[in-house]
């Protein structure tokens, strides 16, 4: 443990409130976005899955739009002030969201929504600010991908136990009250409310305590930082000047600028005092090295496919059971699972993705290094998906047999995608030859996650339904791991850098 000595824990279990706020609010929805759709009554019933599918990848094509701005602006202007926009944005949009009373007015939230926030790509550089030391890294960057697990299995619990309020839990409103009125004529509203009181949460934490990063604006005078330490200052009893708010900021922070260890920047990095003197080229070429370019194609392709898997598994899941599947080509059909026994499954590996991300990540990154179990974490995939559709040679088997073999599979996936998103994120921090150039590089690396969600799950449902009409029930799965295969080579490429800003190859 004398590898954390000296973390920050307190800054980041701020921004572990607001990353927990981000996805909570985008899965939400999931559980009752068919039923929205269909009370918008836009659409034949077997067309909802498309609206309500376009809804889902409207947020993502949007951030796709602003994502490089906002990383932009964090560079040009701190990255507080755009985290604070981001979440004002979500909370506001999630209100719009729930009190639509039609099909365009819900599909303008989302586009709201989406503009508004680019929080991933900046918490990701702030992240890398905080955690500054090497030893604290591994653990810095894998709280992101762990609140990511953790938020998507509270997100739709809420949403779907909350939605529609009036008809599910008619004994918590009297009939006539002013709430009764309210929810019975926005049913999606309730959920909403919750979800944004989440994101003010969030919101509030980081205007009060977190401090600013960027190297620029980390004197520059922070109201809310003001506000609290005046609040404290209260409950303990004490009163503080203005003034001598602003100089324990400055006294909390000069350590860290001080610090050579603190201020150690990798990939030959200026340190912060030089930083400070020197114009940095801020052009596109400068910022894009090939380097960089290569870590946002490997960005990509995993978000690519660990999304698309993430919502083609459920559906082959619970797909209908075709017992003429022959192997090795004709397989039709799915596991004819329900919704609770998937669920079951999906919770049980959640579980063990946060182990993974708490004890084994670190212990991974810190005794092997973070390229090489990222290669080898890459190699994994394709094996994994390929198996996938031969599950449904499994179902003459008992069900113990078909849960063990769908269990290890889970396993095996959970714990690649454990090892290799961390490992992705400290890869794309230690790319850019500046620590100026952080917030557009991280701002990319969100435009082509989001682009992969707005379009992966489009191409790839496509697919699985061209391949479950024609017998060939594979095509999905085997076209996922040609794109994991990809991904896989593309890694030859990819470098690290040591404590000195080395290259590693």
């Amino acid at each position: 443990m004398s590898g954390l000595k000296g973390m920050p824990w307190g800054q980041l279990m701020v921004v572990a409130l607001m990353r927990f706020a981000e996805p909570v609010s985008f899965t939400s929805l999931f559980p009752y976005i068919y039923f929205m759709v269909k009370r918008f009554e836009i659409c034949p019933e077997e067309d909802i899955a498309r609206y309500a599918g376009y809804i889902s990848g409207i947020f993502a094509l949007c951030q796709t739009l602003t994502g490089i701005l906002w990383g932009v602006a964090s560079d040009k202007f701190g990255r507080k002030p755009v985290v604070l926009i981001g979440l004002t944005g979500s909370a506001v949009s999630l209100l719009v969201f729930g009190l639509s009373t039609n099909y365009y007015m819900a599909v303008g939230a989302r586009c709201i929504a989406g503009l508004l926030n680019g929080n991933v790509g900046v918490i990701r550089t702030l992240l890398g600010e905080i955690a500054t030391k090497r030893s604290h890294q591994a653990v810095a960057f894998s709280i992101m991908p762990l609140l990511w697990q953790v938020g998507c299995v509270i997100g739709p619990m809420l949403g779907g136990y909350l939605a529609e309020p009036v008809e599910t839990h008619p004994e918590w409103f009297s009939k006539g009250s002013k709430a009764y009125i309210l929810f019975s004529k926005y049913p999606f509203l309730l959920p909403n409310i919750i979800v944004s009181s989440v994101l003010v949460l969030g919101m509030s934490v980081a205007f009060l305590f977190l401090k600013e990063t960027h190297e620029d604006y980390q004197d520059r005078y922070d109201i809310g930082r003001a506000l609290s330490s005046r609040l404290l200052g209260v409950f303990r009893g004490s009163k503080c000047s203005e003034k001598s708010d602003q100089d324990d900021d400055s006294r909390e922070s000069s350590p860290l600028l001080e610090d050579p260890e603190a201020s150690e920047d990798y990939g030959a990095r200026k340190p912060v005092s030089t930083a400070r003197i020197e114009e940095v080229d801020q052009s596109w070429g400068a910022i894009l090295t090939p380097y960089v370019r290569r870590s946002l194609v490997s960005a990509g392709l995993l978000a690519l496919h660990c999304m698309v898997y993430d919502e083609l598994l459920p559906i082959f899941l619970e797909t209908g059971v075709d017992p003429t599947s022959k192997a090795p080509f004709s397989l039709r059909g799915g596991l004819g699972m329900d919704a609770e026994r998937v669920g079951n499954l999906l919770s049980l590996n959640g579980f063990i993705g946060i182990f993974m991300m708490l004890v084994v990540f670190p212990w991974i990154d810190s005794t092997f290094g973070t390229l090489v179990p990222y290669r080898i974490s890459l190699w994994c995939y394709p094996a994994v998906y390929f198996v996938v559709p031969y599950f449904v040679l499994l179902v003459k088997q008992t069900a113990g047999v078909r849960d063990f073999a769908l269990i290890v599979s889970l396993f095996i996936r959970t714990v690649v995608n454990a090892t290799a998103n961390p490992l992705l994120l400290l890869l794309t921090n230690r790319a850019p030859a500046h620590s100026r150039h952080l917030g557009v590089v991280n701002g990319c690396v969100q435009v082509c996650s989001s682009l992969a969600r707005a379009i992966g799950p489009i191409v790839w449902g496509i697919l699985m339904t061209t391949g479950q009409s024609h017998g060939w029930a594979q095509l999905p799965w085997w076209m996922l791991t040609a794109v994991a295969l990809i991904g896989a080579i593309q890694s030859k490429w990819l470098i690290d850098r040591d404590d000195d800003g080395n290259i590693i190859h």
